[in-house]
């Protein structure tokens, strides 16, 4: 019935005034179309930005979890080295605060340390061969940022930065495991600067964390 009065009312207009008439239903129907392009804008928009708040904070807690792992590498380096207390302490505290301030200038002080070739922890042991221990002891941790933590901040899409910190982060950590192969099999004494370059890494790696985390400059 209600199509049968549309209907009705159409032909009538038509034969009143057909140009007045076509002009209001084509400015009715751009007015319909101009209305759902505005509301799926809208929309979008407002999807976009849930979508990008939800990933800031996967980036944060995921950045957050990879500085504890960086300072929980960097600092076991103490059980298997004889390294000054006071160049690890900033480390050990890294699980409350691994953004702290103390963590760069503490990187400084370990990585002087380490050039001087410290004797390892273990009797009879050289710098090379404590690197096998070392390297079990925080493979885990090597792990979770590898293969865990690492391709969650890329789905989130992180800066190029700290992806690219990452990425170097993750070559010296492969570097390290060749040394460690090649010295088994043929007792290279080589492993040793290979820790080295990891902390070397794990610094760079560490100040691009506290960039994104901050999103400003590292404090000294």
């Amino acid at each position: 019935m209600s199509a049968c009065v549309v209907a009705a009312f159409s032909g009538l207009g038509l034969l009143l005034d057909y140009k007045g008439f076509l002009v209001n239903v084509l400015a009715g129907v751009v007015t319909l179309v101009a209305g759902i392009v505005v509301t799926l804008t809208l929309v979008e928009r407002y999807l976009d930005a849930r979508r990008t708040e939800q990933w800031a904070k996967v980036r944060s807690y995921t950045q957050h979890a990879i500085a504890v792992h960086v300072c929980e590498i960097v600092g076991s380096l103490f059980q298997h080295y004889d390294l000054p207390y006071e160049d690890v302490v900033p480390f050990f505290h890294g699980h409350r605060d691994p953004f702290s301030h103390r963590i760069q200038p503490a990187f400084d002080a370990l990585l002087s340390a380490l050039r001087a070739d410290p004797p390892a922890a273990t009797e009879n042991n050289s710098p090379s061969d404590q690197a096998i221990s070392y390297q079990e002891a925080v493979g885990w941790d090597l792990s979770e940022v590898a293969n865990v933590l690492t391709p969650r901040l890329l789905e989130a899409q992180a800066e190029q930065r700290l992806v690219d910190g990452l990425v170097d982060f993750d070559e010296a950590r492969r570097q390290l495991r060749h040394s460690i192969i090649a010295h088994q099999q043929a007792v290279t004494q080589n492993v040793f600067p290979s820790v080295v370059e990891l902390v070397e890494s794990a610094k760079r790696l560490h100040r691009e964390l506290v960039l994104a985390q901050r999103g400003g400059p590292a404090q000294p």
